[in-house]
């Protein structure tokens, strides 16, 4: 339950003075410069951590592929150390500015999360956000940090798990595929009883939620490209017996091969 950030880059610092160019600028040169770009290829990291101990959960690796402007292939599996190395893949097309998933595999994998076209694309769109120019880059590059503020990140967190929460139960009935005929509708009727209280408990607990969303976009100088986006999403709820709970899930990304 969450969305982004990663790491803390020190190249070294500077102290001379120089020109504070508008970081919001720069974002939006970015943007543009990706628009206007047919093909890129994207490989990066996301780790969840479900509690104070320091160590994560759930690690993924995934990599993409865009081409002829609108349509995004990601591939993406858990980390090497965990019992499922499948890999599964997921193709996203852009309709009308919005992303639409389609199976390549026979799954709807929560891949989605991982386009960072659409993550660029959301902090655009949200409005209350602030931007900051981050120094001790490499020459050449440009580093700005983005967050959304607090009511903001819960609500792009909670907008993203509807999502998933829809995309689930439109895979319910492909769950009973194996069950038996007769027995097959006492099943689904199972499973829809088990997501509504799931969706129940998750609404339950955004509504008592406290997030903090965090990026940061590297981007070259010279094509106005990005080059890396990390993010970290910290959300903080309490559940239904009180007790407090946190999640955070931090991700990372490299662009490159830009056509």
């Amino acid at each position: 339950m969450a969305i982004l950030c990663v790491a803390v880059l020190s190249w070294g610092t500077g102290c001379a003075y120089r020109y504070q160019e508008d970081p919001k600028e720069i974002f939006q040169r970015a943007l543009t410069g990706l628009a206007g770009k047919e093909e890129m290829k994207f490989r990066g990291k996301a780790a969840i951590r479900t509690d104070d101990h320091g160590l994560f959960d759930t690690e993924y690796q995934y990599s993409g592929t865009l081409t002829n402007h609108n349509e995004i292939v990601i591939e993406g599996q858990l980390s090497p150390s965990s019992t499922d190395t499948k890999t599964r893949s997921l193709t996203l097309k852009r309709v009308n500015k919005e992303w639409k998933a389609e199976s390549l595999d026979g799954t709807k994998p929560p891949l989605a999360r991982w386009n960072p076209l659409a993550q660029l694309e959301a902090i655009e769109q949200t409005k209350n956000k602030t931007f900051r120019t981050e120094y001790g880059v490499p020459r050449g590059k440009q580093m700005i940090r983005i967050e959304l503020e607090g009511e903001e990140a819960v609500t792009y967190l909670s907008n993203q798990l509807e999502e998933e929460m829809q995309e689930l139960q439109s895979e319910l009935p492909a769950l009973t595929s194996s069950v038996p005929n007769d027995k097959r509708s006492e099943c689904l009727k199972e499973l829809n009883t088990l997501y509504e209280q799931q969706k129940s408990q998750l609404e339950d607990y955004l509504t008592r939620a406290q997030a903090t969303l965090v990026y940061h976009l590297l981007i070259d100088k010279k094509t106005n490209l990005p080059l890396r986006l990390s993010s970290e999403s910290e959300i903080h709820y309490e559940k239904a017996e009180g007790a407090p709970k946190k999640e955070l899930l931090v991700t990372d990304v490299y662009f490159d091969h830009y056509k």
